[in-house]
């Protein structure tokens, strides 16, 4: 983005900025204009590589950063949905089920699929395109889930694509409510309502396809008789869920450049 940016020092105090440089510095805005604020590192032409793999990383762990730019979340947001129309093609569903063996083959499949579409709409990317066993190898699943007998992959059309263990349990407690507290069926929609990796719009999703039951299935799992999910959904996954708050409606992926898919790949 462009930050028509002042030095309050002056214009000397930038003089040592050179023309195709790069600066790490902050800036603060001041009514309509931003100031720069604080110390600059600069960085010279011949830094490139320095630059890119830093501005790598600051992606790689803070993905919504991107997102500071409408245009990037717009973008991110037009390409989660092509997947998602990618996903509803291959998979017949946004929700499939299986074992993990199953579900990782139906992964990579969807990974391929979204690699062809893409070569589809602009050739030039195939320079770009990897198989799906180097995007998702065998050591990059962890145990839980390449064991599990109960896995689903979820694909949310903003959010994009979830691996959830016990889903199929999960779906069951809301199908037909657990009798108690107790009750095993309970404990398993407990632990989906207070696990921070869980996406809020999986319980969403399953309380809008079981309007009948979902209010009796959270009365018995939280132990609550006059829970109603219609006034007090929102208010439990707040409590419990980062994501159903203000960045609710962020893309769960983040384009990265071309420039930057070298040394976005390089990272661990």
């Amino acid at each position: 983005m462009d930050y028509p940016a002042y030095a309050t020092a002056g214009a000397e105090a930038i003089s040592v900025v050179q023309r195709g440089g790069y600066i790490l510095t902050r800036l603060v805005p001041i009514g309509d204009i931003w100031s720069i604020s604080g110390t600059m590192r600069l960085f010279g032409p011949r830094d490139l590589p320095a630059v890119k793999t830093l501005a790598a990383s600051l992606l790689k762990r803070f993905p919504t950063l991107a997102f500071n730019n409408p245009a990037k979340a717009e973008q991110a947001r037009m390409m989660v949905g092509k997947h998602h129309a990618v996903f509803l093609d291959v998979c017949g569903s946004h929700v499939v089920s299986g074992t993990g063996a199953d579900i990782i083959a139906a992964y990579r499949s969807f990974l391929d699929a979204c690699s062809e579409a893409s070569v589809a709409e602009n050739p030039d990317a195939a320079a770009l395109v990897r198989p799906a066993e180097q995007l998702a190898p065998d050591d990059s699943f962890p145990p839980e889930l390449a064991g599990s007998g109960d896995l689903t992959l979820y694909h949310h059309p903003v959010m994009g694509v979830s691996f959830l263990v016990r889903y199929g349990q999960v779906e069951a407690a809301h199908r037909t409510p657990p009798a108690d507290a107790a009750d095993p069926a309970a404990e398993v929609l407990r632990g989906y309502v207070e696990d921070t990796t869980i996406p809020a719009h999986v319980l969403e999703d399953l309380a809008a396809k079981y309007p009948d039951t979902v209010d009796a299935a959270y009365r018995a799992a939280l132990s609550s008789p006059g829970f109603r999910w219609e006034d007090d959904g929102g208010a439990l996954l707040r409590r419990h869920k980062p994501d159903s708050g203000r960045d609710k409606d962020l893309p769960g992926v983040s384009p990265v450049p071309a420039s930057l898919i070298d040394e976005y790949r390089r990272l661990k």
